[in-house]
């Protein structure tokens, strides 16, 4: 039984689905094995550079006190929502209570799957950093044993970490008014602070290079458990190796001890929640359009993952927003090279290459499952429910629009006509791409999900999605401009065709959509 509860855990943390199915399972597994070479090629670069400076240095254990860091990022990054969810906030918990199952089982399959899939993040960094290092520096045996003991050891330490947060955030987030927007703002400014980190990557390598006695200094002295992997893995000290083991090993087996004492009462404790004190009042009447808008937009705002990884792509509208104040001379420069103004069309290209990531619409049908009867036993029209999945793409992507357009504004020189497209075209870009999106989750949709994550994350519609747009992005960017140097040599004729385009395009996909893909929608069965 045990085993059998830890393959279910592993599948609905990989692929989101409890039961065995193999209809796009391979699909799945070739996305995981991309994913997995793409980051550990990023990861063999960034080591790659890394040893070349620390090698030859008077520190080189620094090296692998820096790839422990990282695994540690990772994979505390990676397992918090994983596990606050996942042993906190789980939804099958009673369920499982109710059958001829040992709690300890259910606990300790949570625990050994999350720490499964802590060691594959673990291995995108540290094979490529061990494979680096033997390469263009060299292990001794006992180095080599000890780097890769390491590895082992640290993500227990991470996942202690992680299950302390997520017992302090399913605390707070059970009384707290909103708690998925505000959990979501600090998602997004962890991820922009590590796009940050990640342009600046050559810089830090730069000043790691010239200050190598004062980082391992200052690594010894704030942090000394990377300093004990470091110096095991590269000058094979037992000692400092067995400090790291007990670093290591120590929370991990308290936390686990407290939570086998208590996971019981967590599991089927009673949410308190913040409760509303009801006031008398005027009730407000609305349309049927205007509810299914609130009703879609709400359930956008209520998923912290629906959030975030539908909408990734306004969060690097943010991103572009404040690159283009800080770096406003960079933007300057890269206008410059075509010895002409194209400041508008620059700006409209890199604002629909940002939308093309927001998929937004494209898990939309999946995420009826539980509630498709529901909409059909409604007297609502079939295309005021389609709009409103569309319109809440549109309404989530617009301010974002607004900001990066405003900003794009003070870039440099550009027309009156102009300054108008690069709030327009955007526009319309998004409406296209979520009318694409929508369409694609409706030919299929994905009804066998356990939790949103999966329908979200790990469903084909949100994945061609977000492929479509990128292609129609590269079309753009490739037409516009050759048609821009060969033929009109100004950037307002393109601006205008590629604004007619996407009119014509986003025209001609909404007739599809209120077509085809409402007899497809009264079709659906989940």
């Amino acid at each position: 039984m045990f085993l059998t509860l830890v393959k279910l855990r592993l599948r609905e943390l990989l692929l989101g689905v409890s039961k065995k199915k193999k209809r796009g399972l391979g699909l799945m597994v070739l996305l995981y094995i991309v994913s997995f070479v793409a980051l550990g090629a990023i990861a063999a670069m960034l080591f790659f550079s890394l040893a070349l400076v620390m090698g030859e240095s008077s520190a080189p254990w620094v090296y692998f006190s820096f790839a422990g860091f990282l695994i540690f990022l990772l994979t505390f990054i990676g397992s918090i929502y994983a596990t606050q969810n996942q042993i906190f906030e789980a939804k099958d918990n009673e369920f499982l209570f109710a059958m001829p199952i040992k709690a300890r089982d259910i606990i300790a399959s949570r625990i050994l799957a999350l720490l499964l899939v802590n060691y594959g993040y673990t291995l995108v960094i540290y094979l490529p950093a061990a494979i680096v290092w033997g390469r263009f520096v060299g292990f001794t045996a006992a180095g080599f044993l000890f780097s890769l003991l390491s590895a082992l050891l640290l993500p227990l330490f991470a996942l202690a970490i992680s299950m302390v947060c997520g017992w302090i955030a399913a605390s707070l987030s059970s009384r707290m008014k909103r708690k998925n927007i505000v959990t979501t703002i600090l998602y997004a400014i962890f991820f922009m602070v590590y796009i940050a980190v990640c342009s600046m990557w050559s810089q830090i390598l730069d000043k790691m290079a010239e200050n190598i006695e004062v980082v391992a200094a200052g690594i010894r002295r704030t942090v000394p458990p990377l300093y004990w992997m470091g110096s095991a893995a590269v000058e094979g000290n037992a000692l400092h190796m067995l400090l790291f083991a007990l670093f290591c090993l120590i929370p991990f087996l308290i936390v686990l001890f407290v939570l086998s004492r208590t996971f019981f009462a967590i599991a089927t404790r009673k949410r308190g929640g913040v409760r509303n004190e009801y006031k008398e009042g005027g009730l407000k009447v609305s349309s049927v359009q205007k509810a299914l808008n609130a009703r879609e937009m709400t359930r956008f705002t209520s998923s912290t993952s629906y959030m975030m990884n539908g909408g990734m792509g306004l969060i690097f509208m943010v991103v572009v927003a404040v690159g283009v104040i800080i770096k406003r001379d960079m933007m300057t420069e890269i206008s410059g090279a075509f010895d002409r103004n194209v400041n508008g069309l620059i700006g409209v290209l890199i604002m629909l290459f940002c939308l093309a990531m927001v998929i937004i619409s494209a898990p939309s049908v999946s995420l009826e499952a539980k509630t498709l009867w529901i909409l059909r036993s409604l007297p609502v029209d079939d295309k005021a429910i389609l709009r409103a999945k569309l319109g809440t793409h549109v309404r989530a992507s617009v301010p974002f629009i607004l900001l990066t357009a405003t900003v794009w504004q003070f870039i440099g020189p550009m027309d009156l006509l102009s300054r108008i497209l690069v709030y327009l075209i955007p526009f319309l870009g998004t409406v296209l791409f979520a009318e694409i999106g929508l369409l694609l989750n409706l030919k299929v949709p994905k009804f066998d999900w356990i939790n949103e994550a999966a329908a979200v994350k790990q469903s084909l519609a949100p994945f061609l999605a977000m492929m479509v747009a990128f292609a129609i992005t590269a079309f753009i960017l490739v037409g516009t401009l050759l048609l821009e140097a060969v033929l009109f040599k100004t950037e307002l004729p393109m601006m205008l065709v590629l604004f007619a385009f996407l009119l014509l395009l986003g025209f001609a996909f909404y007739r599809l959509l209120m077509g085809w893909g409402v007899r497809r929608w009264r079709s659906l069965e989940n």
